[in-house]
């Protein structure tokens, strides 16, 4: 004989009492909201006295989360919707879809000490961004998304700017607008930009590791510091900023680069062809029989 079955509830945070999540006096209806429950979040502060797990629907309007780790599960979702800020001050980890919509910016705090904001976006977790709102952070240095999964944007037409460090082993993908990289990170896994769109790496200190760019929008290097270890980055445009080469670069020397925007920095040698279009800064010596395409740019 089956026992009964139990039903999700809702739960409504009003901070009535504290911003401890645990206080049952916080919440309306009076009680704890389970991980299959959901909870509604609208404003205010709510601190995580522990860690936190949904299963099952986190709707998050505005307001504050501090304190210990919120996780969303394979079977959990967070929906970001609203017109109000939202405060990221613990760690957020992704195991199931995240969805962005509304007109309200989420903004990261992690000082390494009294904050700790950051996004881990596992390996099968979706962060669909549908909105031209922005990550921003009170950029103390530490602040970070970590993409495992699939970091999308879906809507909004305009641009969407990241601007806490990003590490990608996963896939970045644009069906809709521009995604803007702000505060550099490890330029890995896949990039896919569709139709009319563009992912752009535009500040920061950016490195490169295995990398598929793929899909017939716009991927490109556009300002900040990129460091290319061992080869270009197929299908990368390198429209701005400052480009660096590893020592092994290309065997350790410049057999094939073109640059038309980005200025090459550091001591290099070309024994093949480099065609730079903005310049460069330090020695550069071009080997017998090498070629050199200067069209523009400073020299220093």
């Amino acid at each position: 004989m089956c026992g009964p079955v139990l039903q999700a509830a809702t739960f409504t945070w009003t901070g009535a009492a504290s911003t401890d999540w645990f206080n049952t006096n916080n919440w309306s209806p009076t009680g704890l909201p389970g991980s299959n429950d959901t909870v509604n979040f609208n404003s205010g502060t709510i601190n995580l006295s522990a860690p936190v797990t949904i299963n099952g629907q986190f709707s998050w309007a505005g307001g504050t989360l501090s304190g210990n780790p919120l996780t969303i599960t394979s079977s959990g979702t967070l929906n970001l919707s609203g017109s109000a800020a939202k405060y990221l001050w613990n760690v957020l980890t992704n195991a199931g879809t995240v969805t962005w919509t509304g007109t309200g910016g989420l903004n990261v705090y992690n000082d390494n000490s009294t904050y700790h904001g950051g996004v881990y976006n596992l390996t099968n977790g979706l962060f669909n961004i549908a909105t031209d709102q922005s990550i921003g952070c009170a950029c103390f240095g530490h602040e970070f998304f970590n993409n495992q999964g699939t970091l999308e944007k879906t809507a909004g037409t305009g641009t969407t700017y990241i601007s806490v460090l990003v590490t990608n082993t996963g896939t970045v993908q644009t069906l809709e607008g521009t995604l803007n990289f702000n505060d550099g990170g490890n330029i890995g896994g896949a990039y896919i930009a569709g139709s009319g769109t563009a992912i752009n790496f535009t500040a920061g200190n950016f490195t490169a590791s295995a990398t598929a760019i793929s899909g017939p929008g716009t991927v490109a290097f556009t300002g900040g510091t990129l460091t290319l270890a061992s080869d270009v980055i197929a299908n990368l445009q390198l429209n701005g900023g400052t480009v660096v080469l590893g020592a092994g670069f290309q065997g350790g020397t410049i057999t094939n680069l073109t640059l038309p925007g980005s200025i090459l920095s550091g001591s290099n040698t070309v024994t093949g062809t480099l065609t730079s279009g903005a310049g460069f800064t330090g020695p550069m010596l071009v080997a017998a029989a090498a070629t050199m395409n200067w069209t523009g740019g400073n020299a220093t």
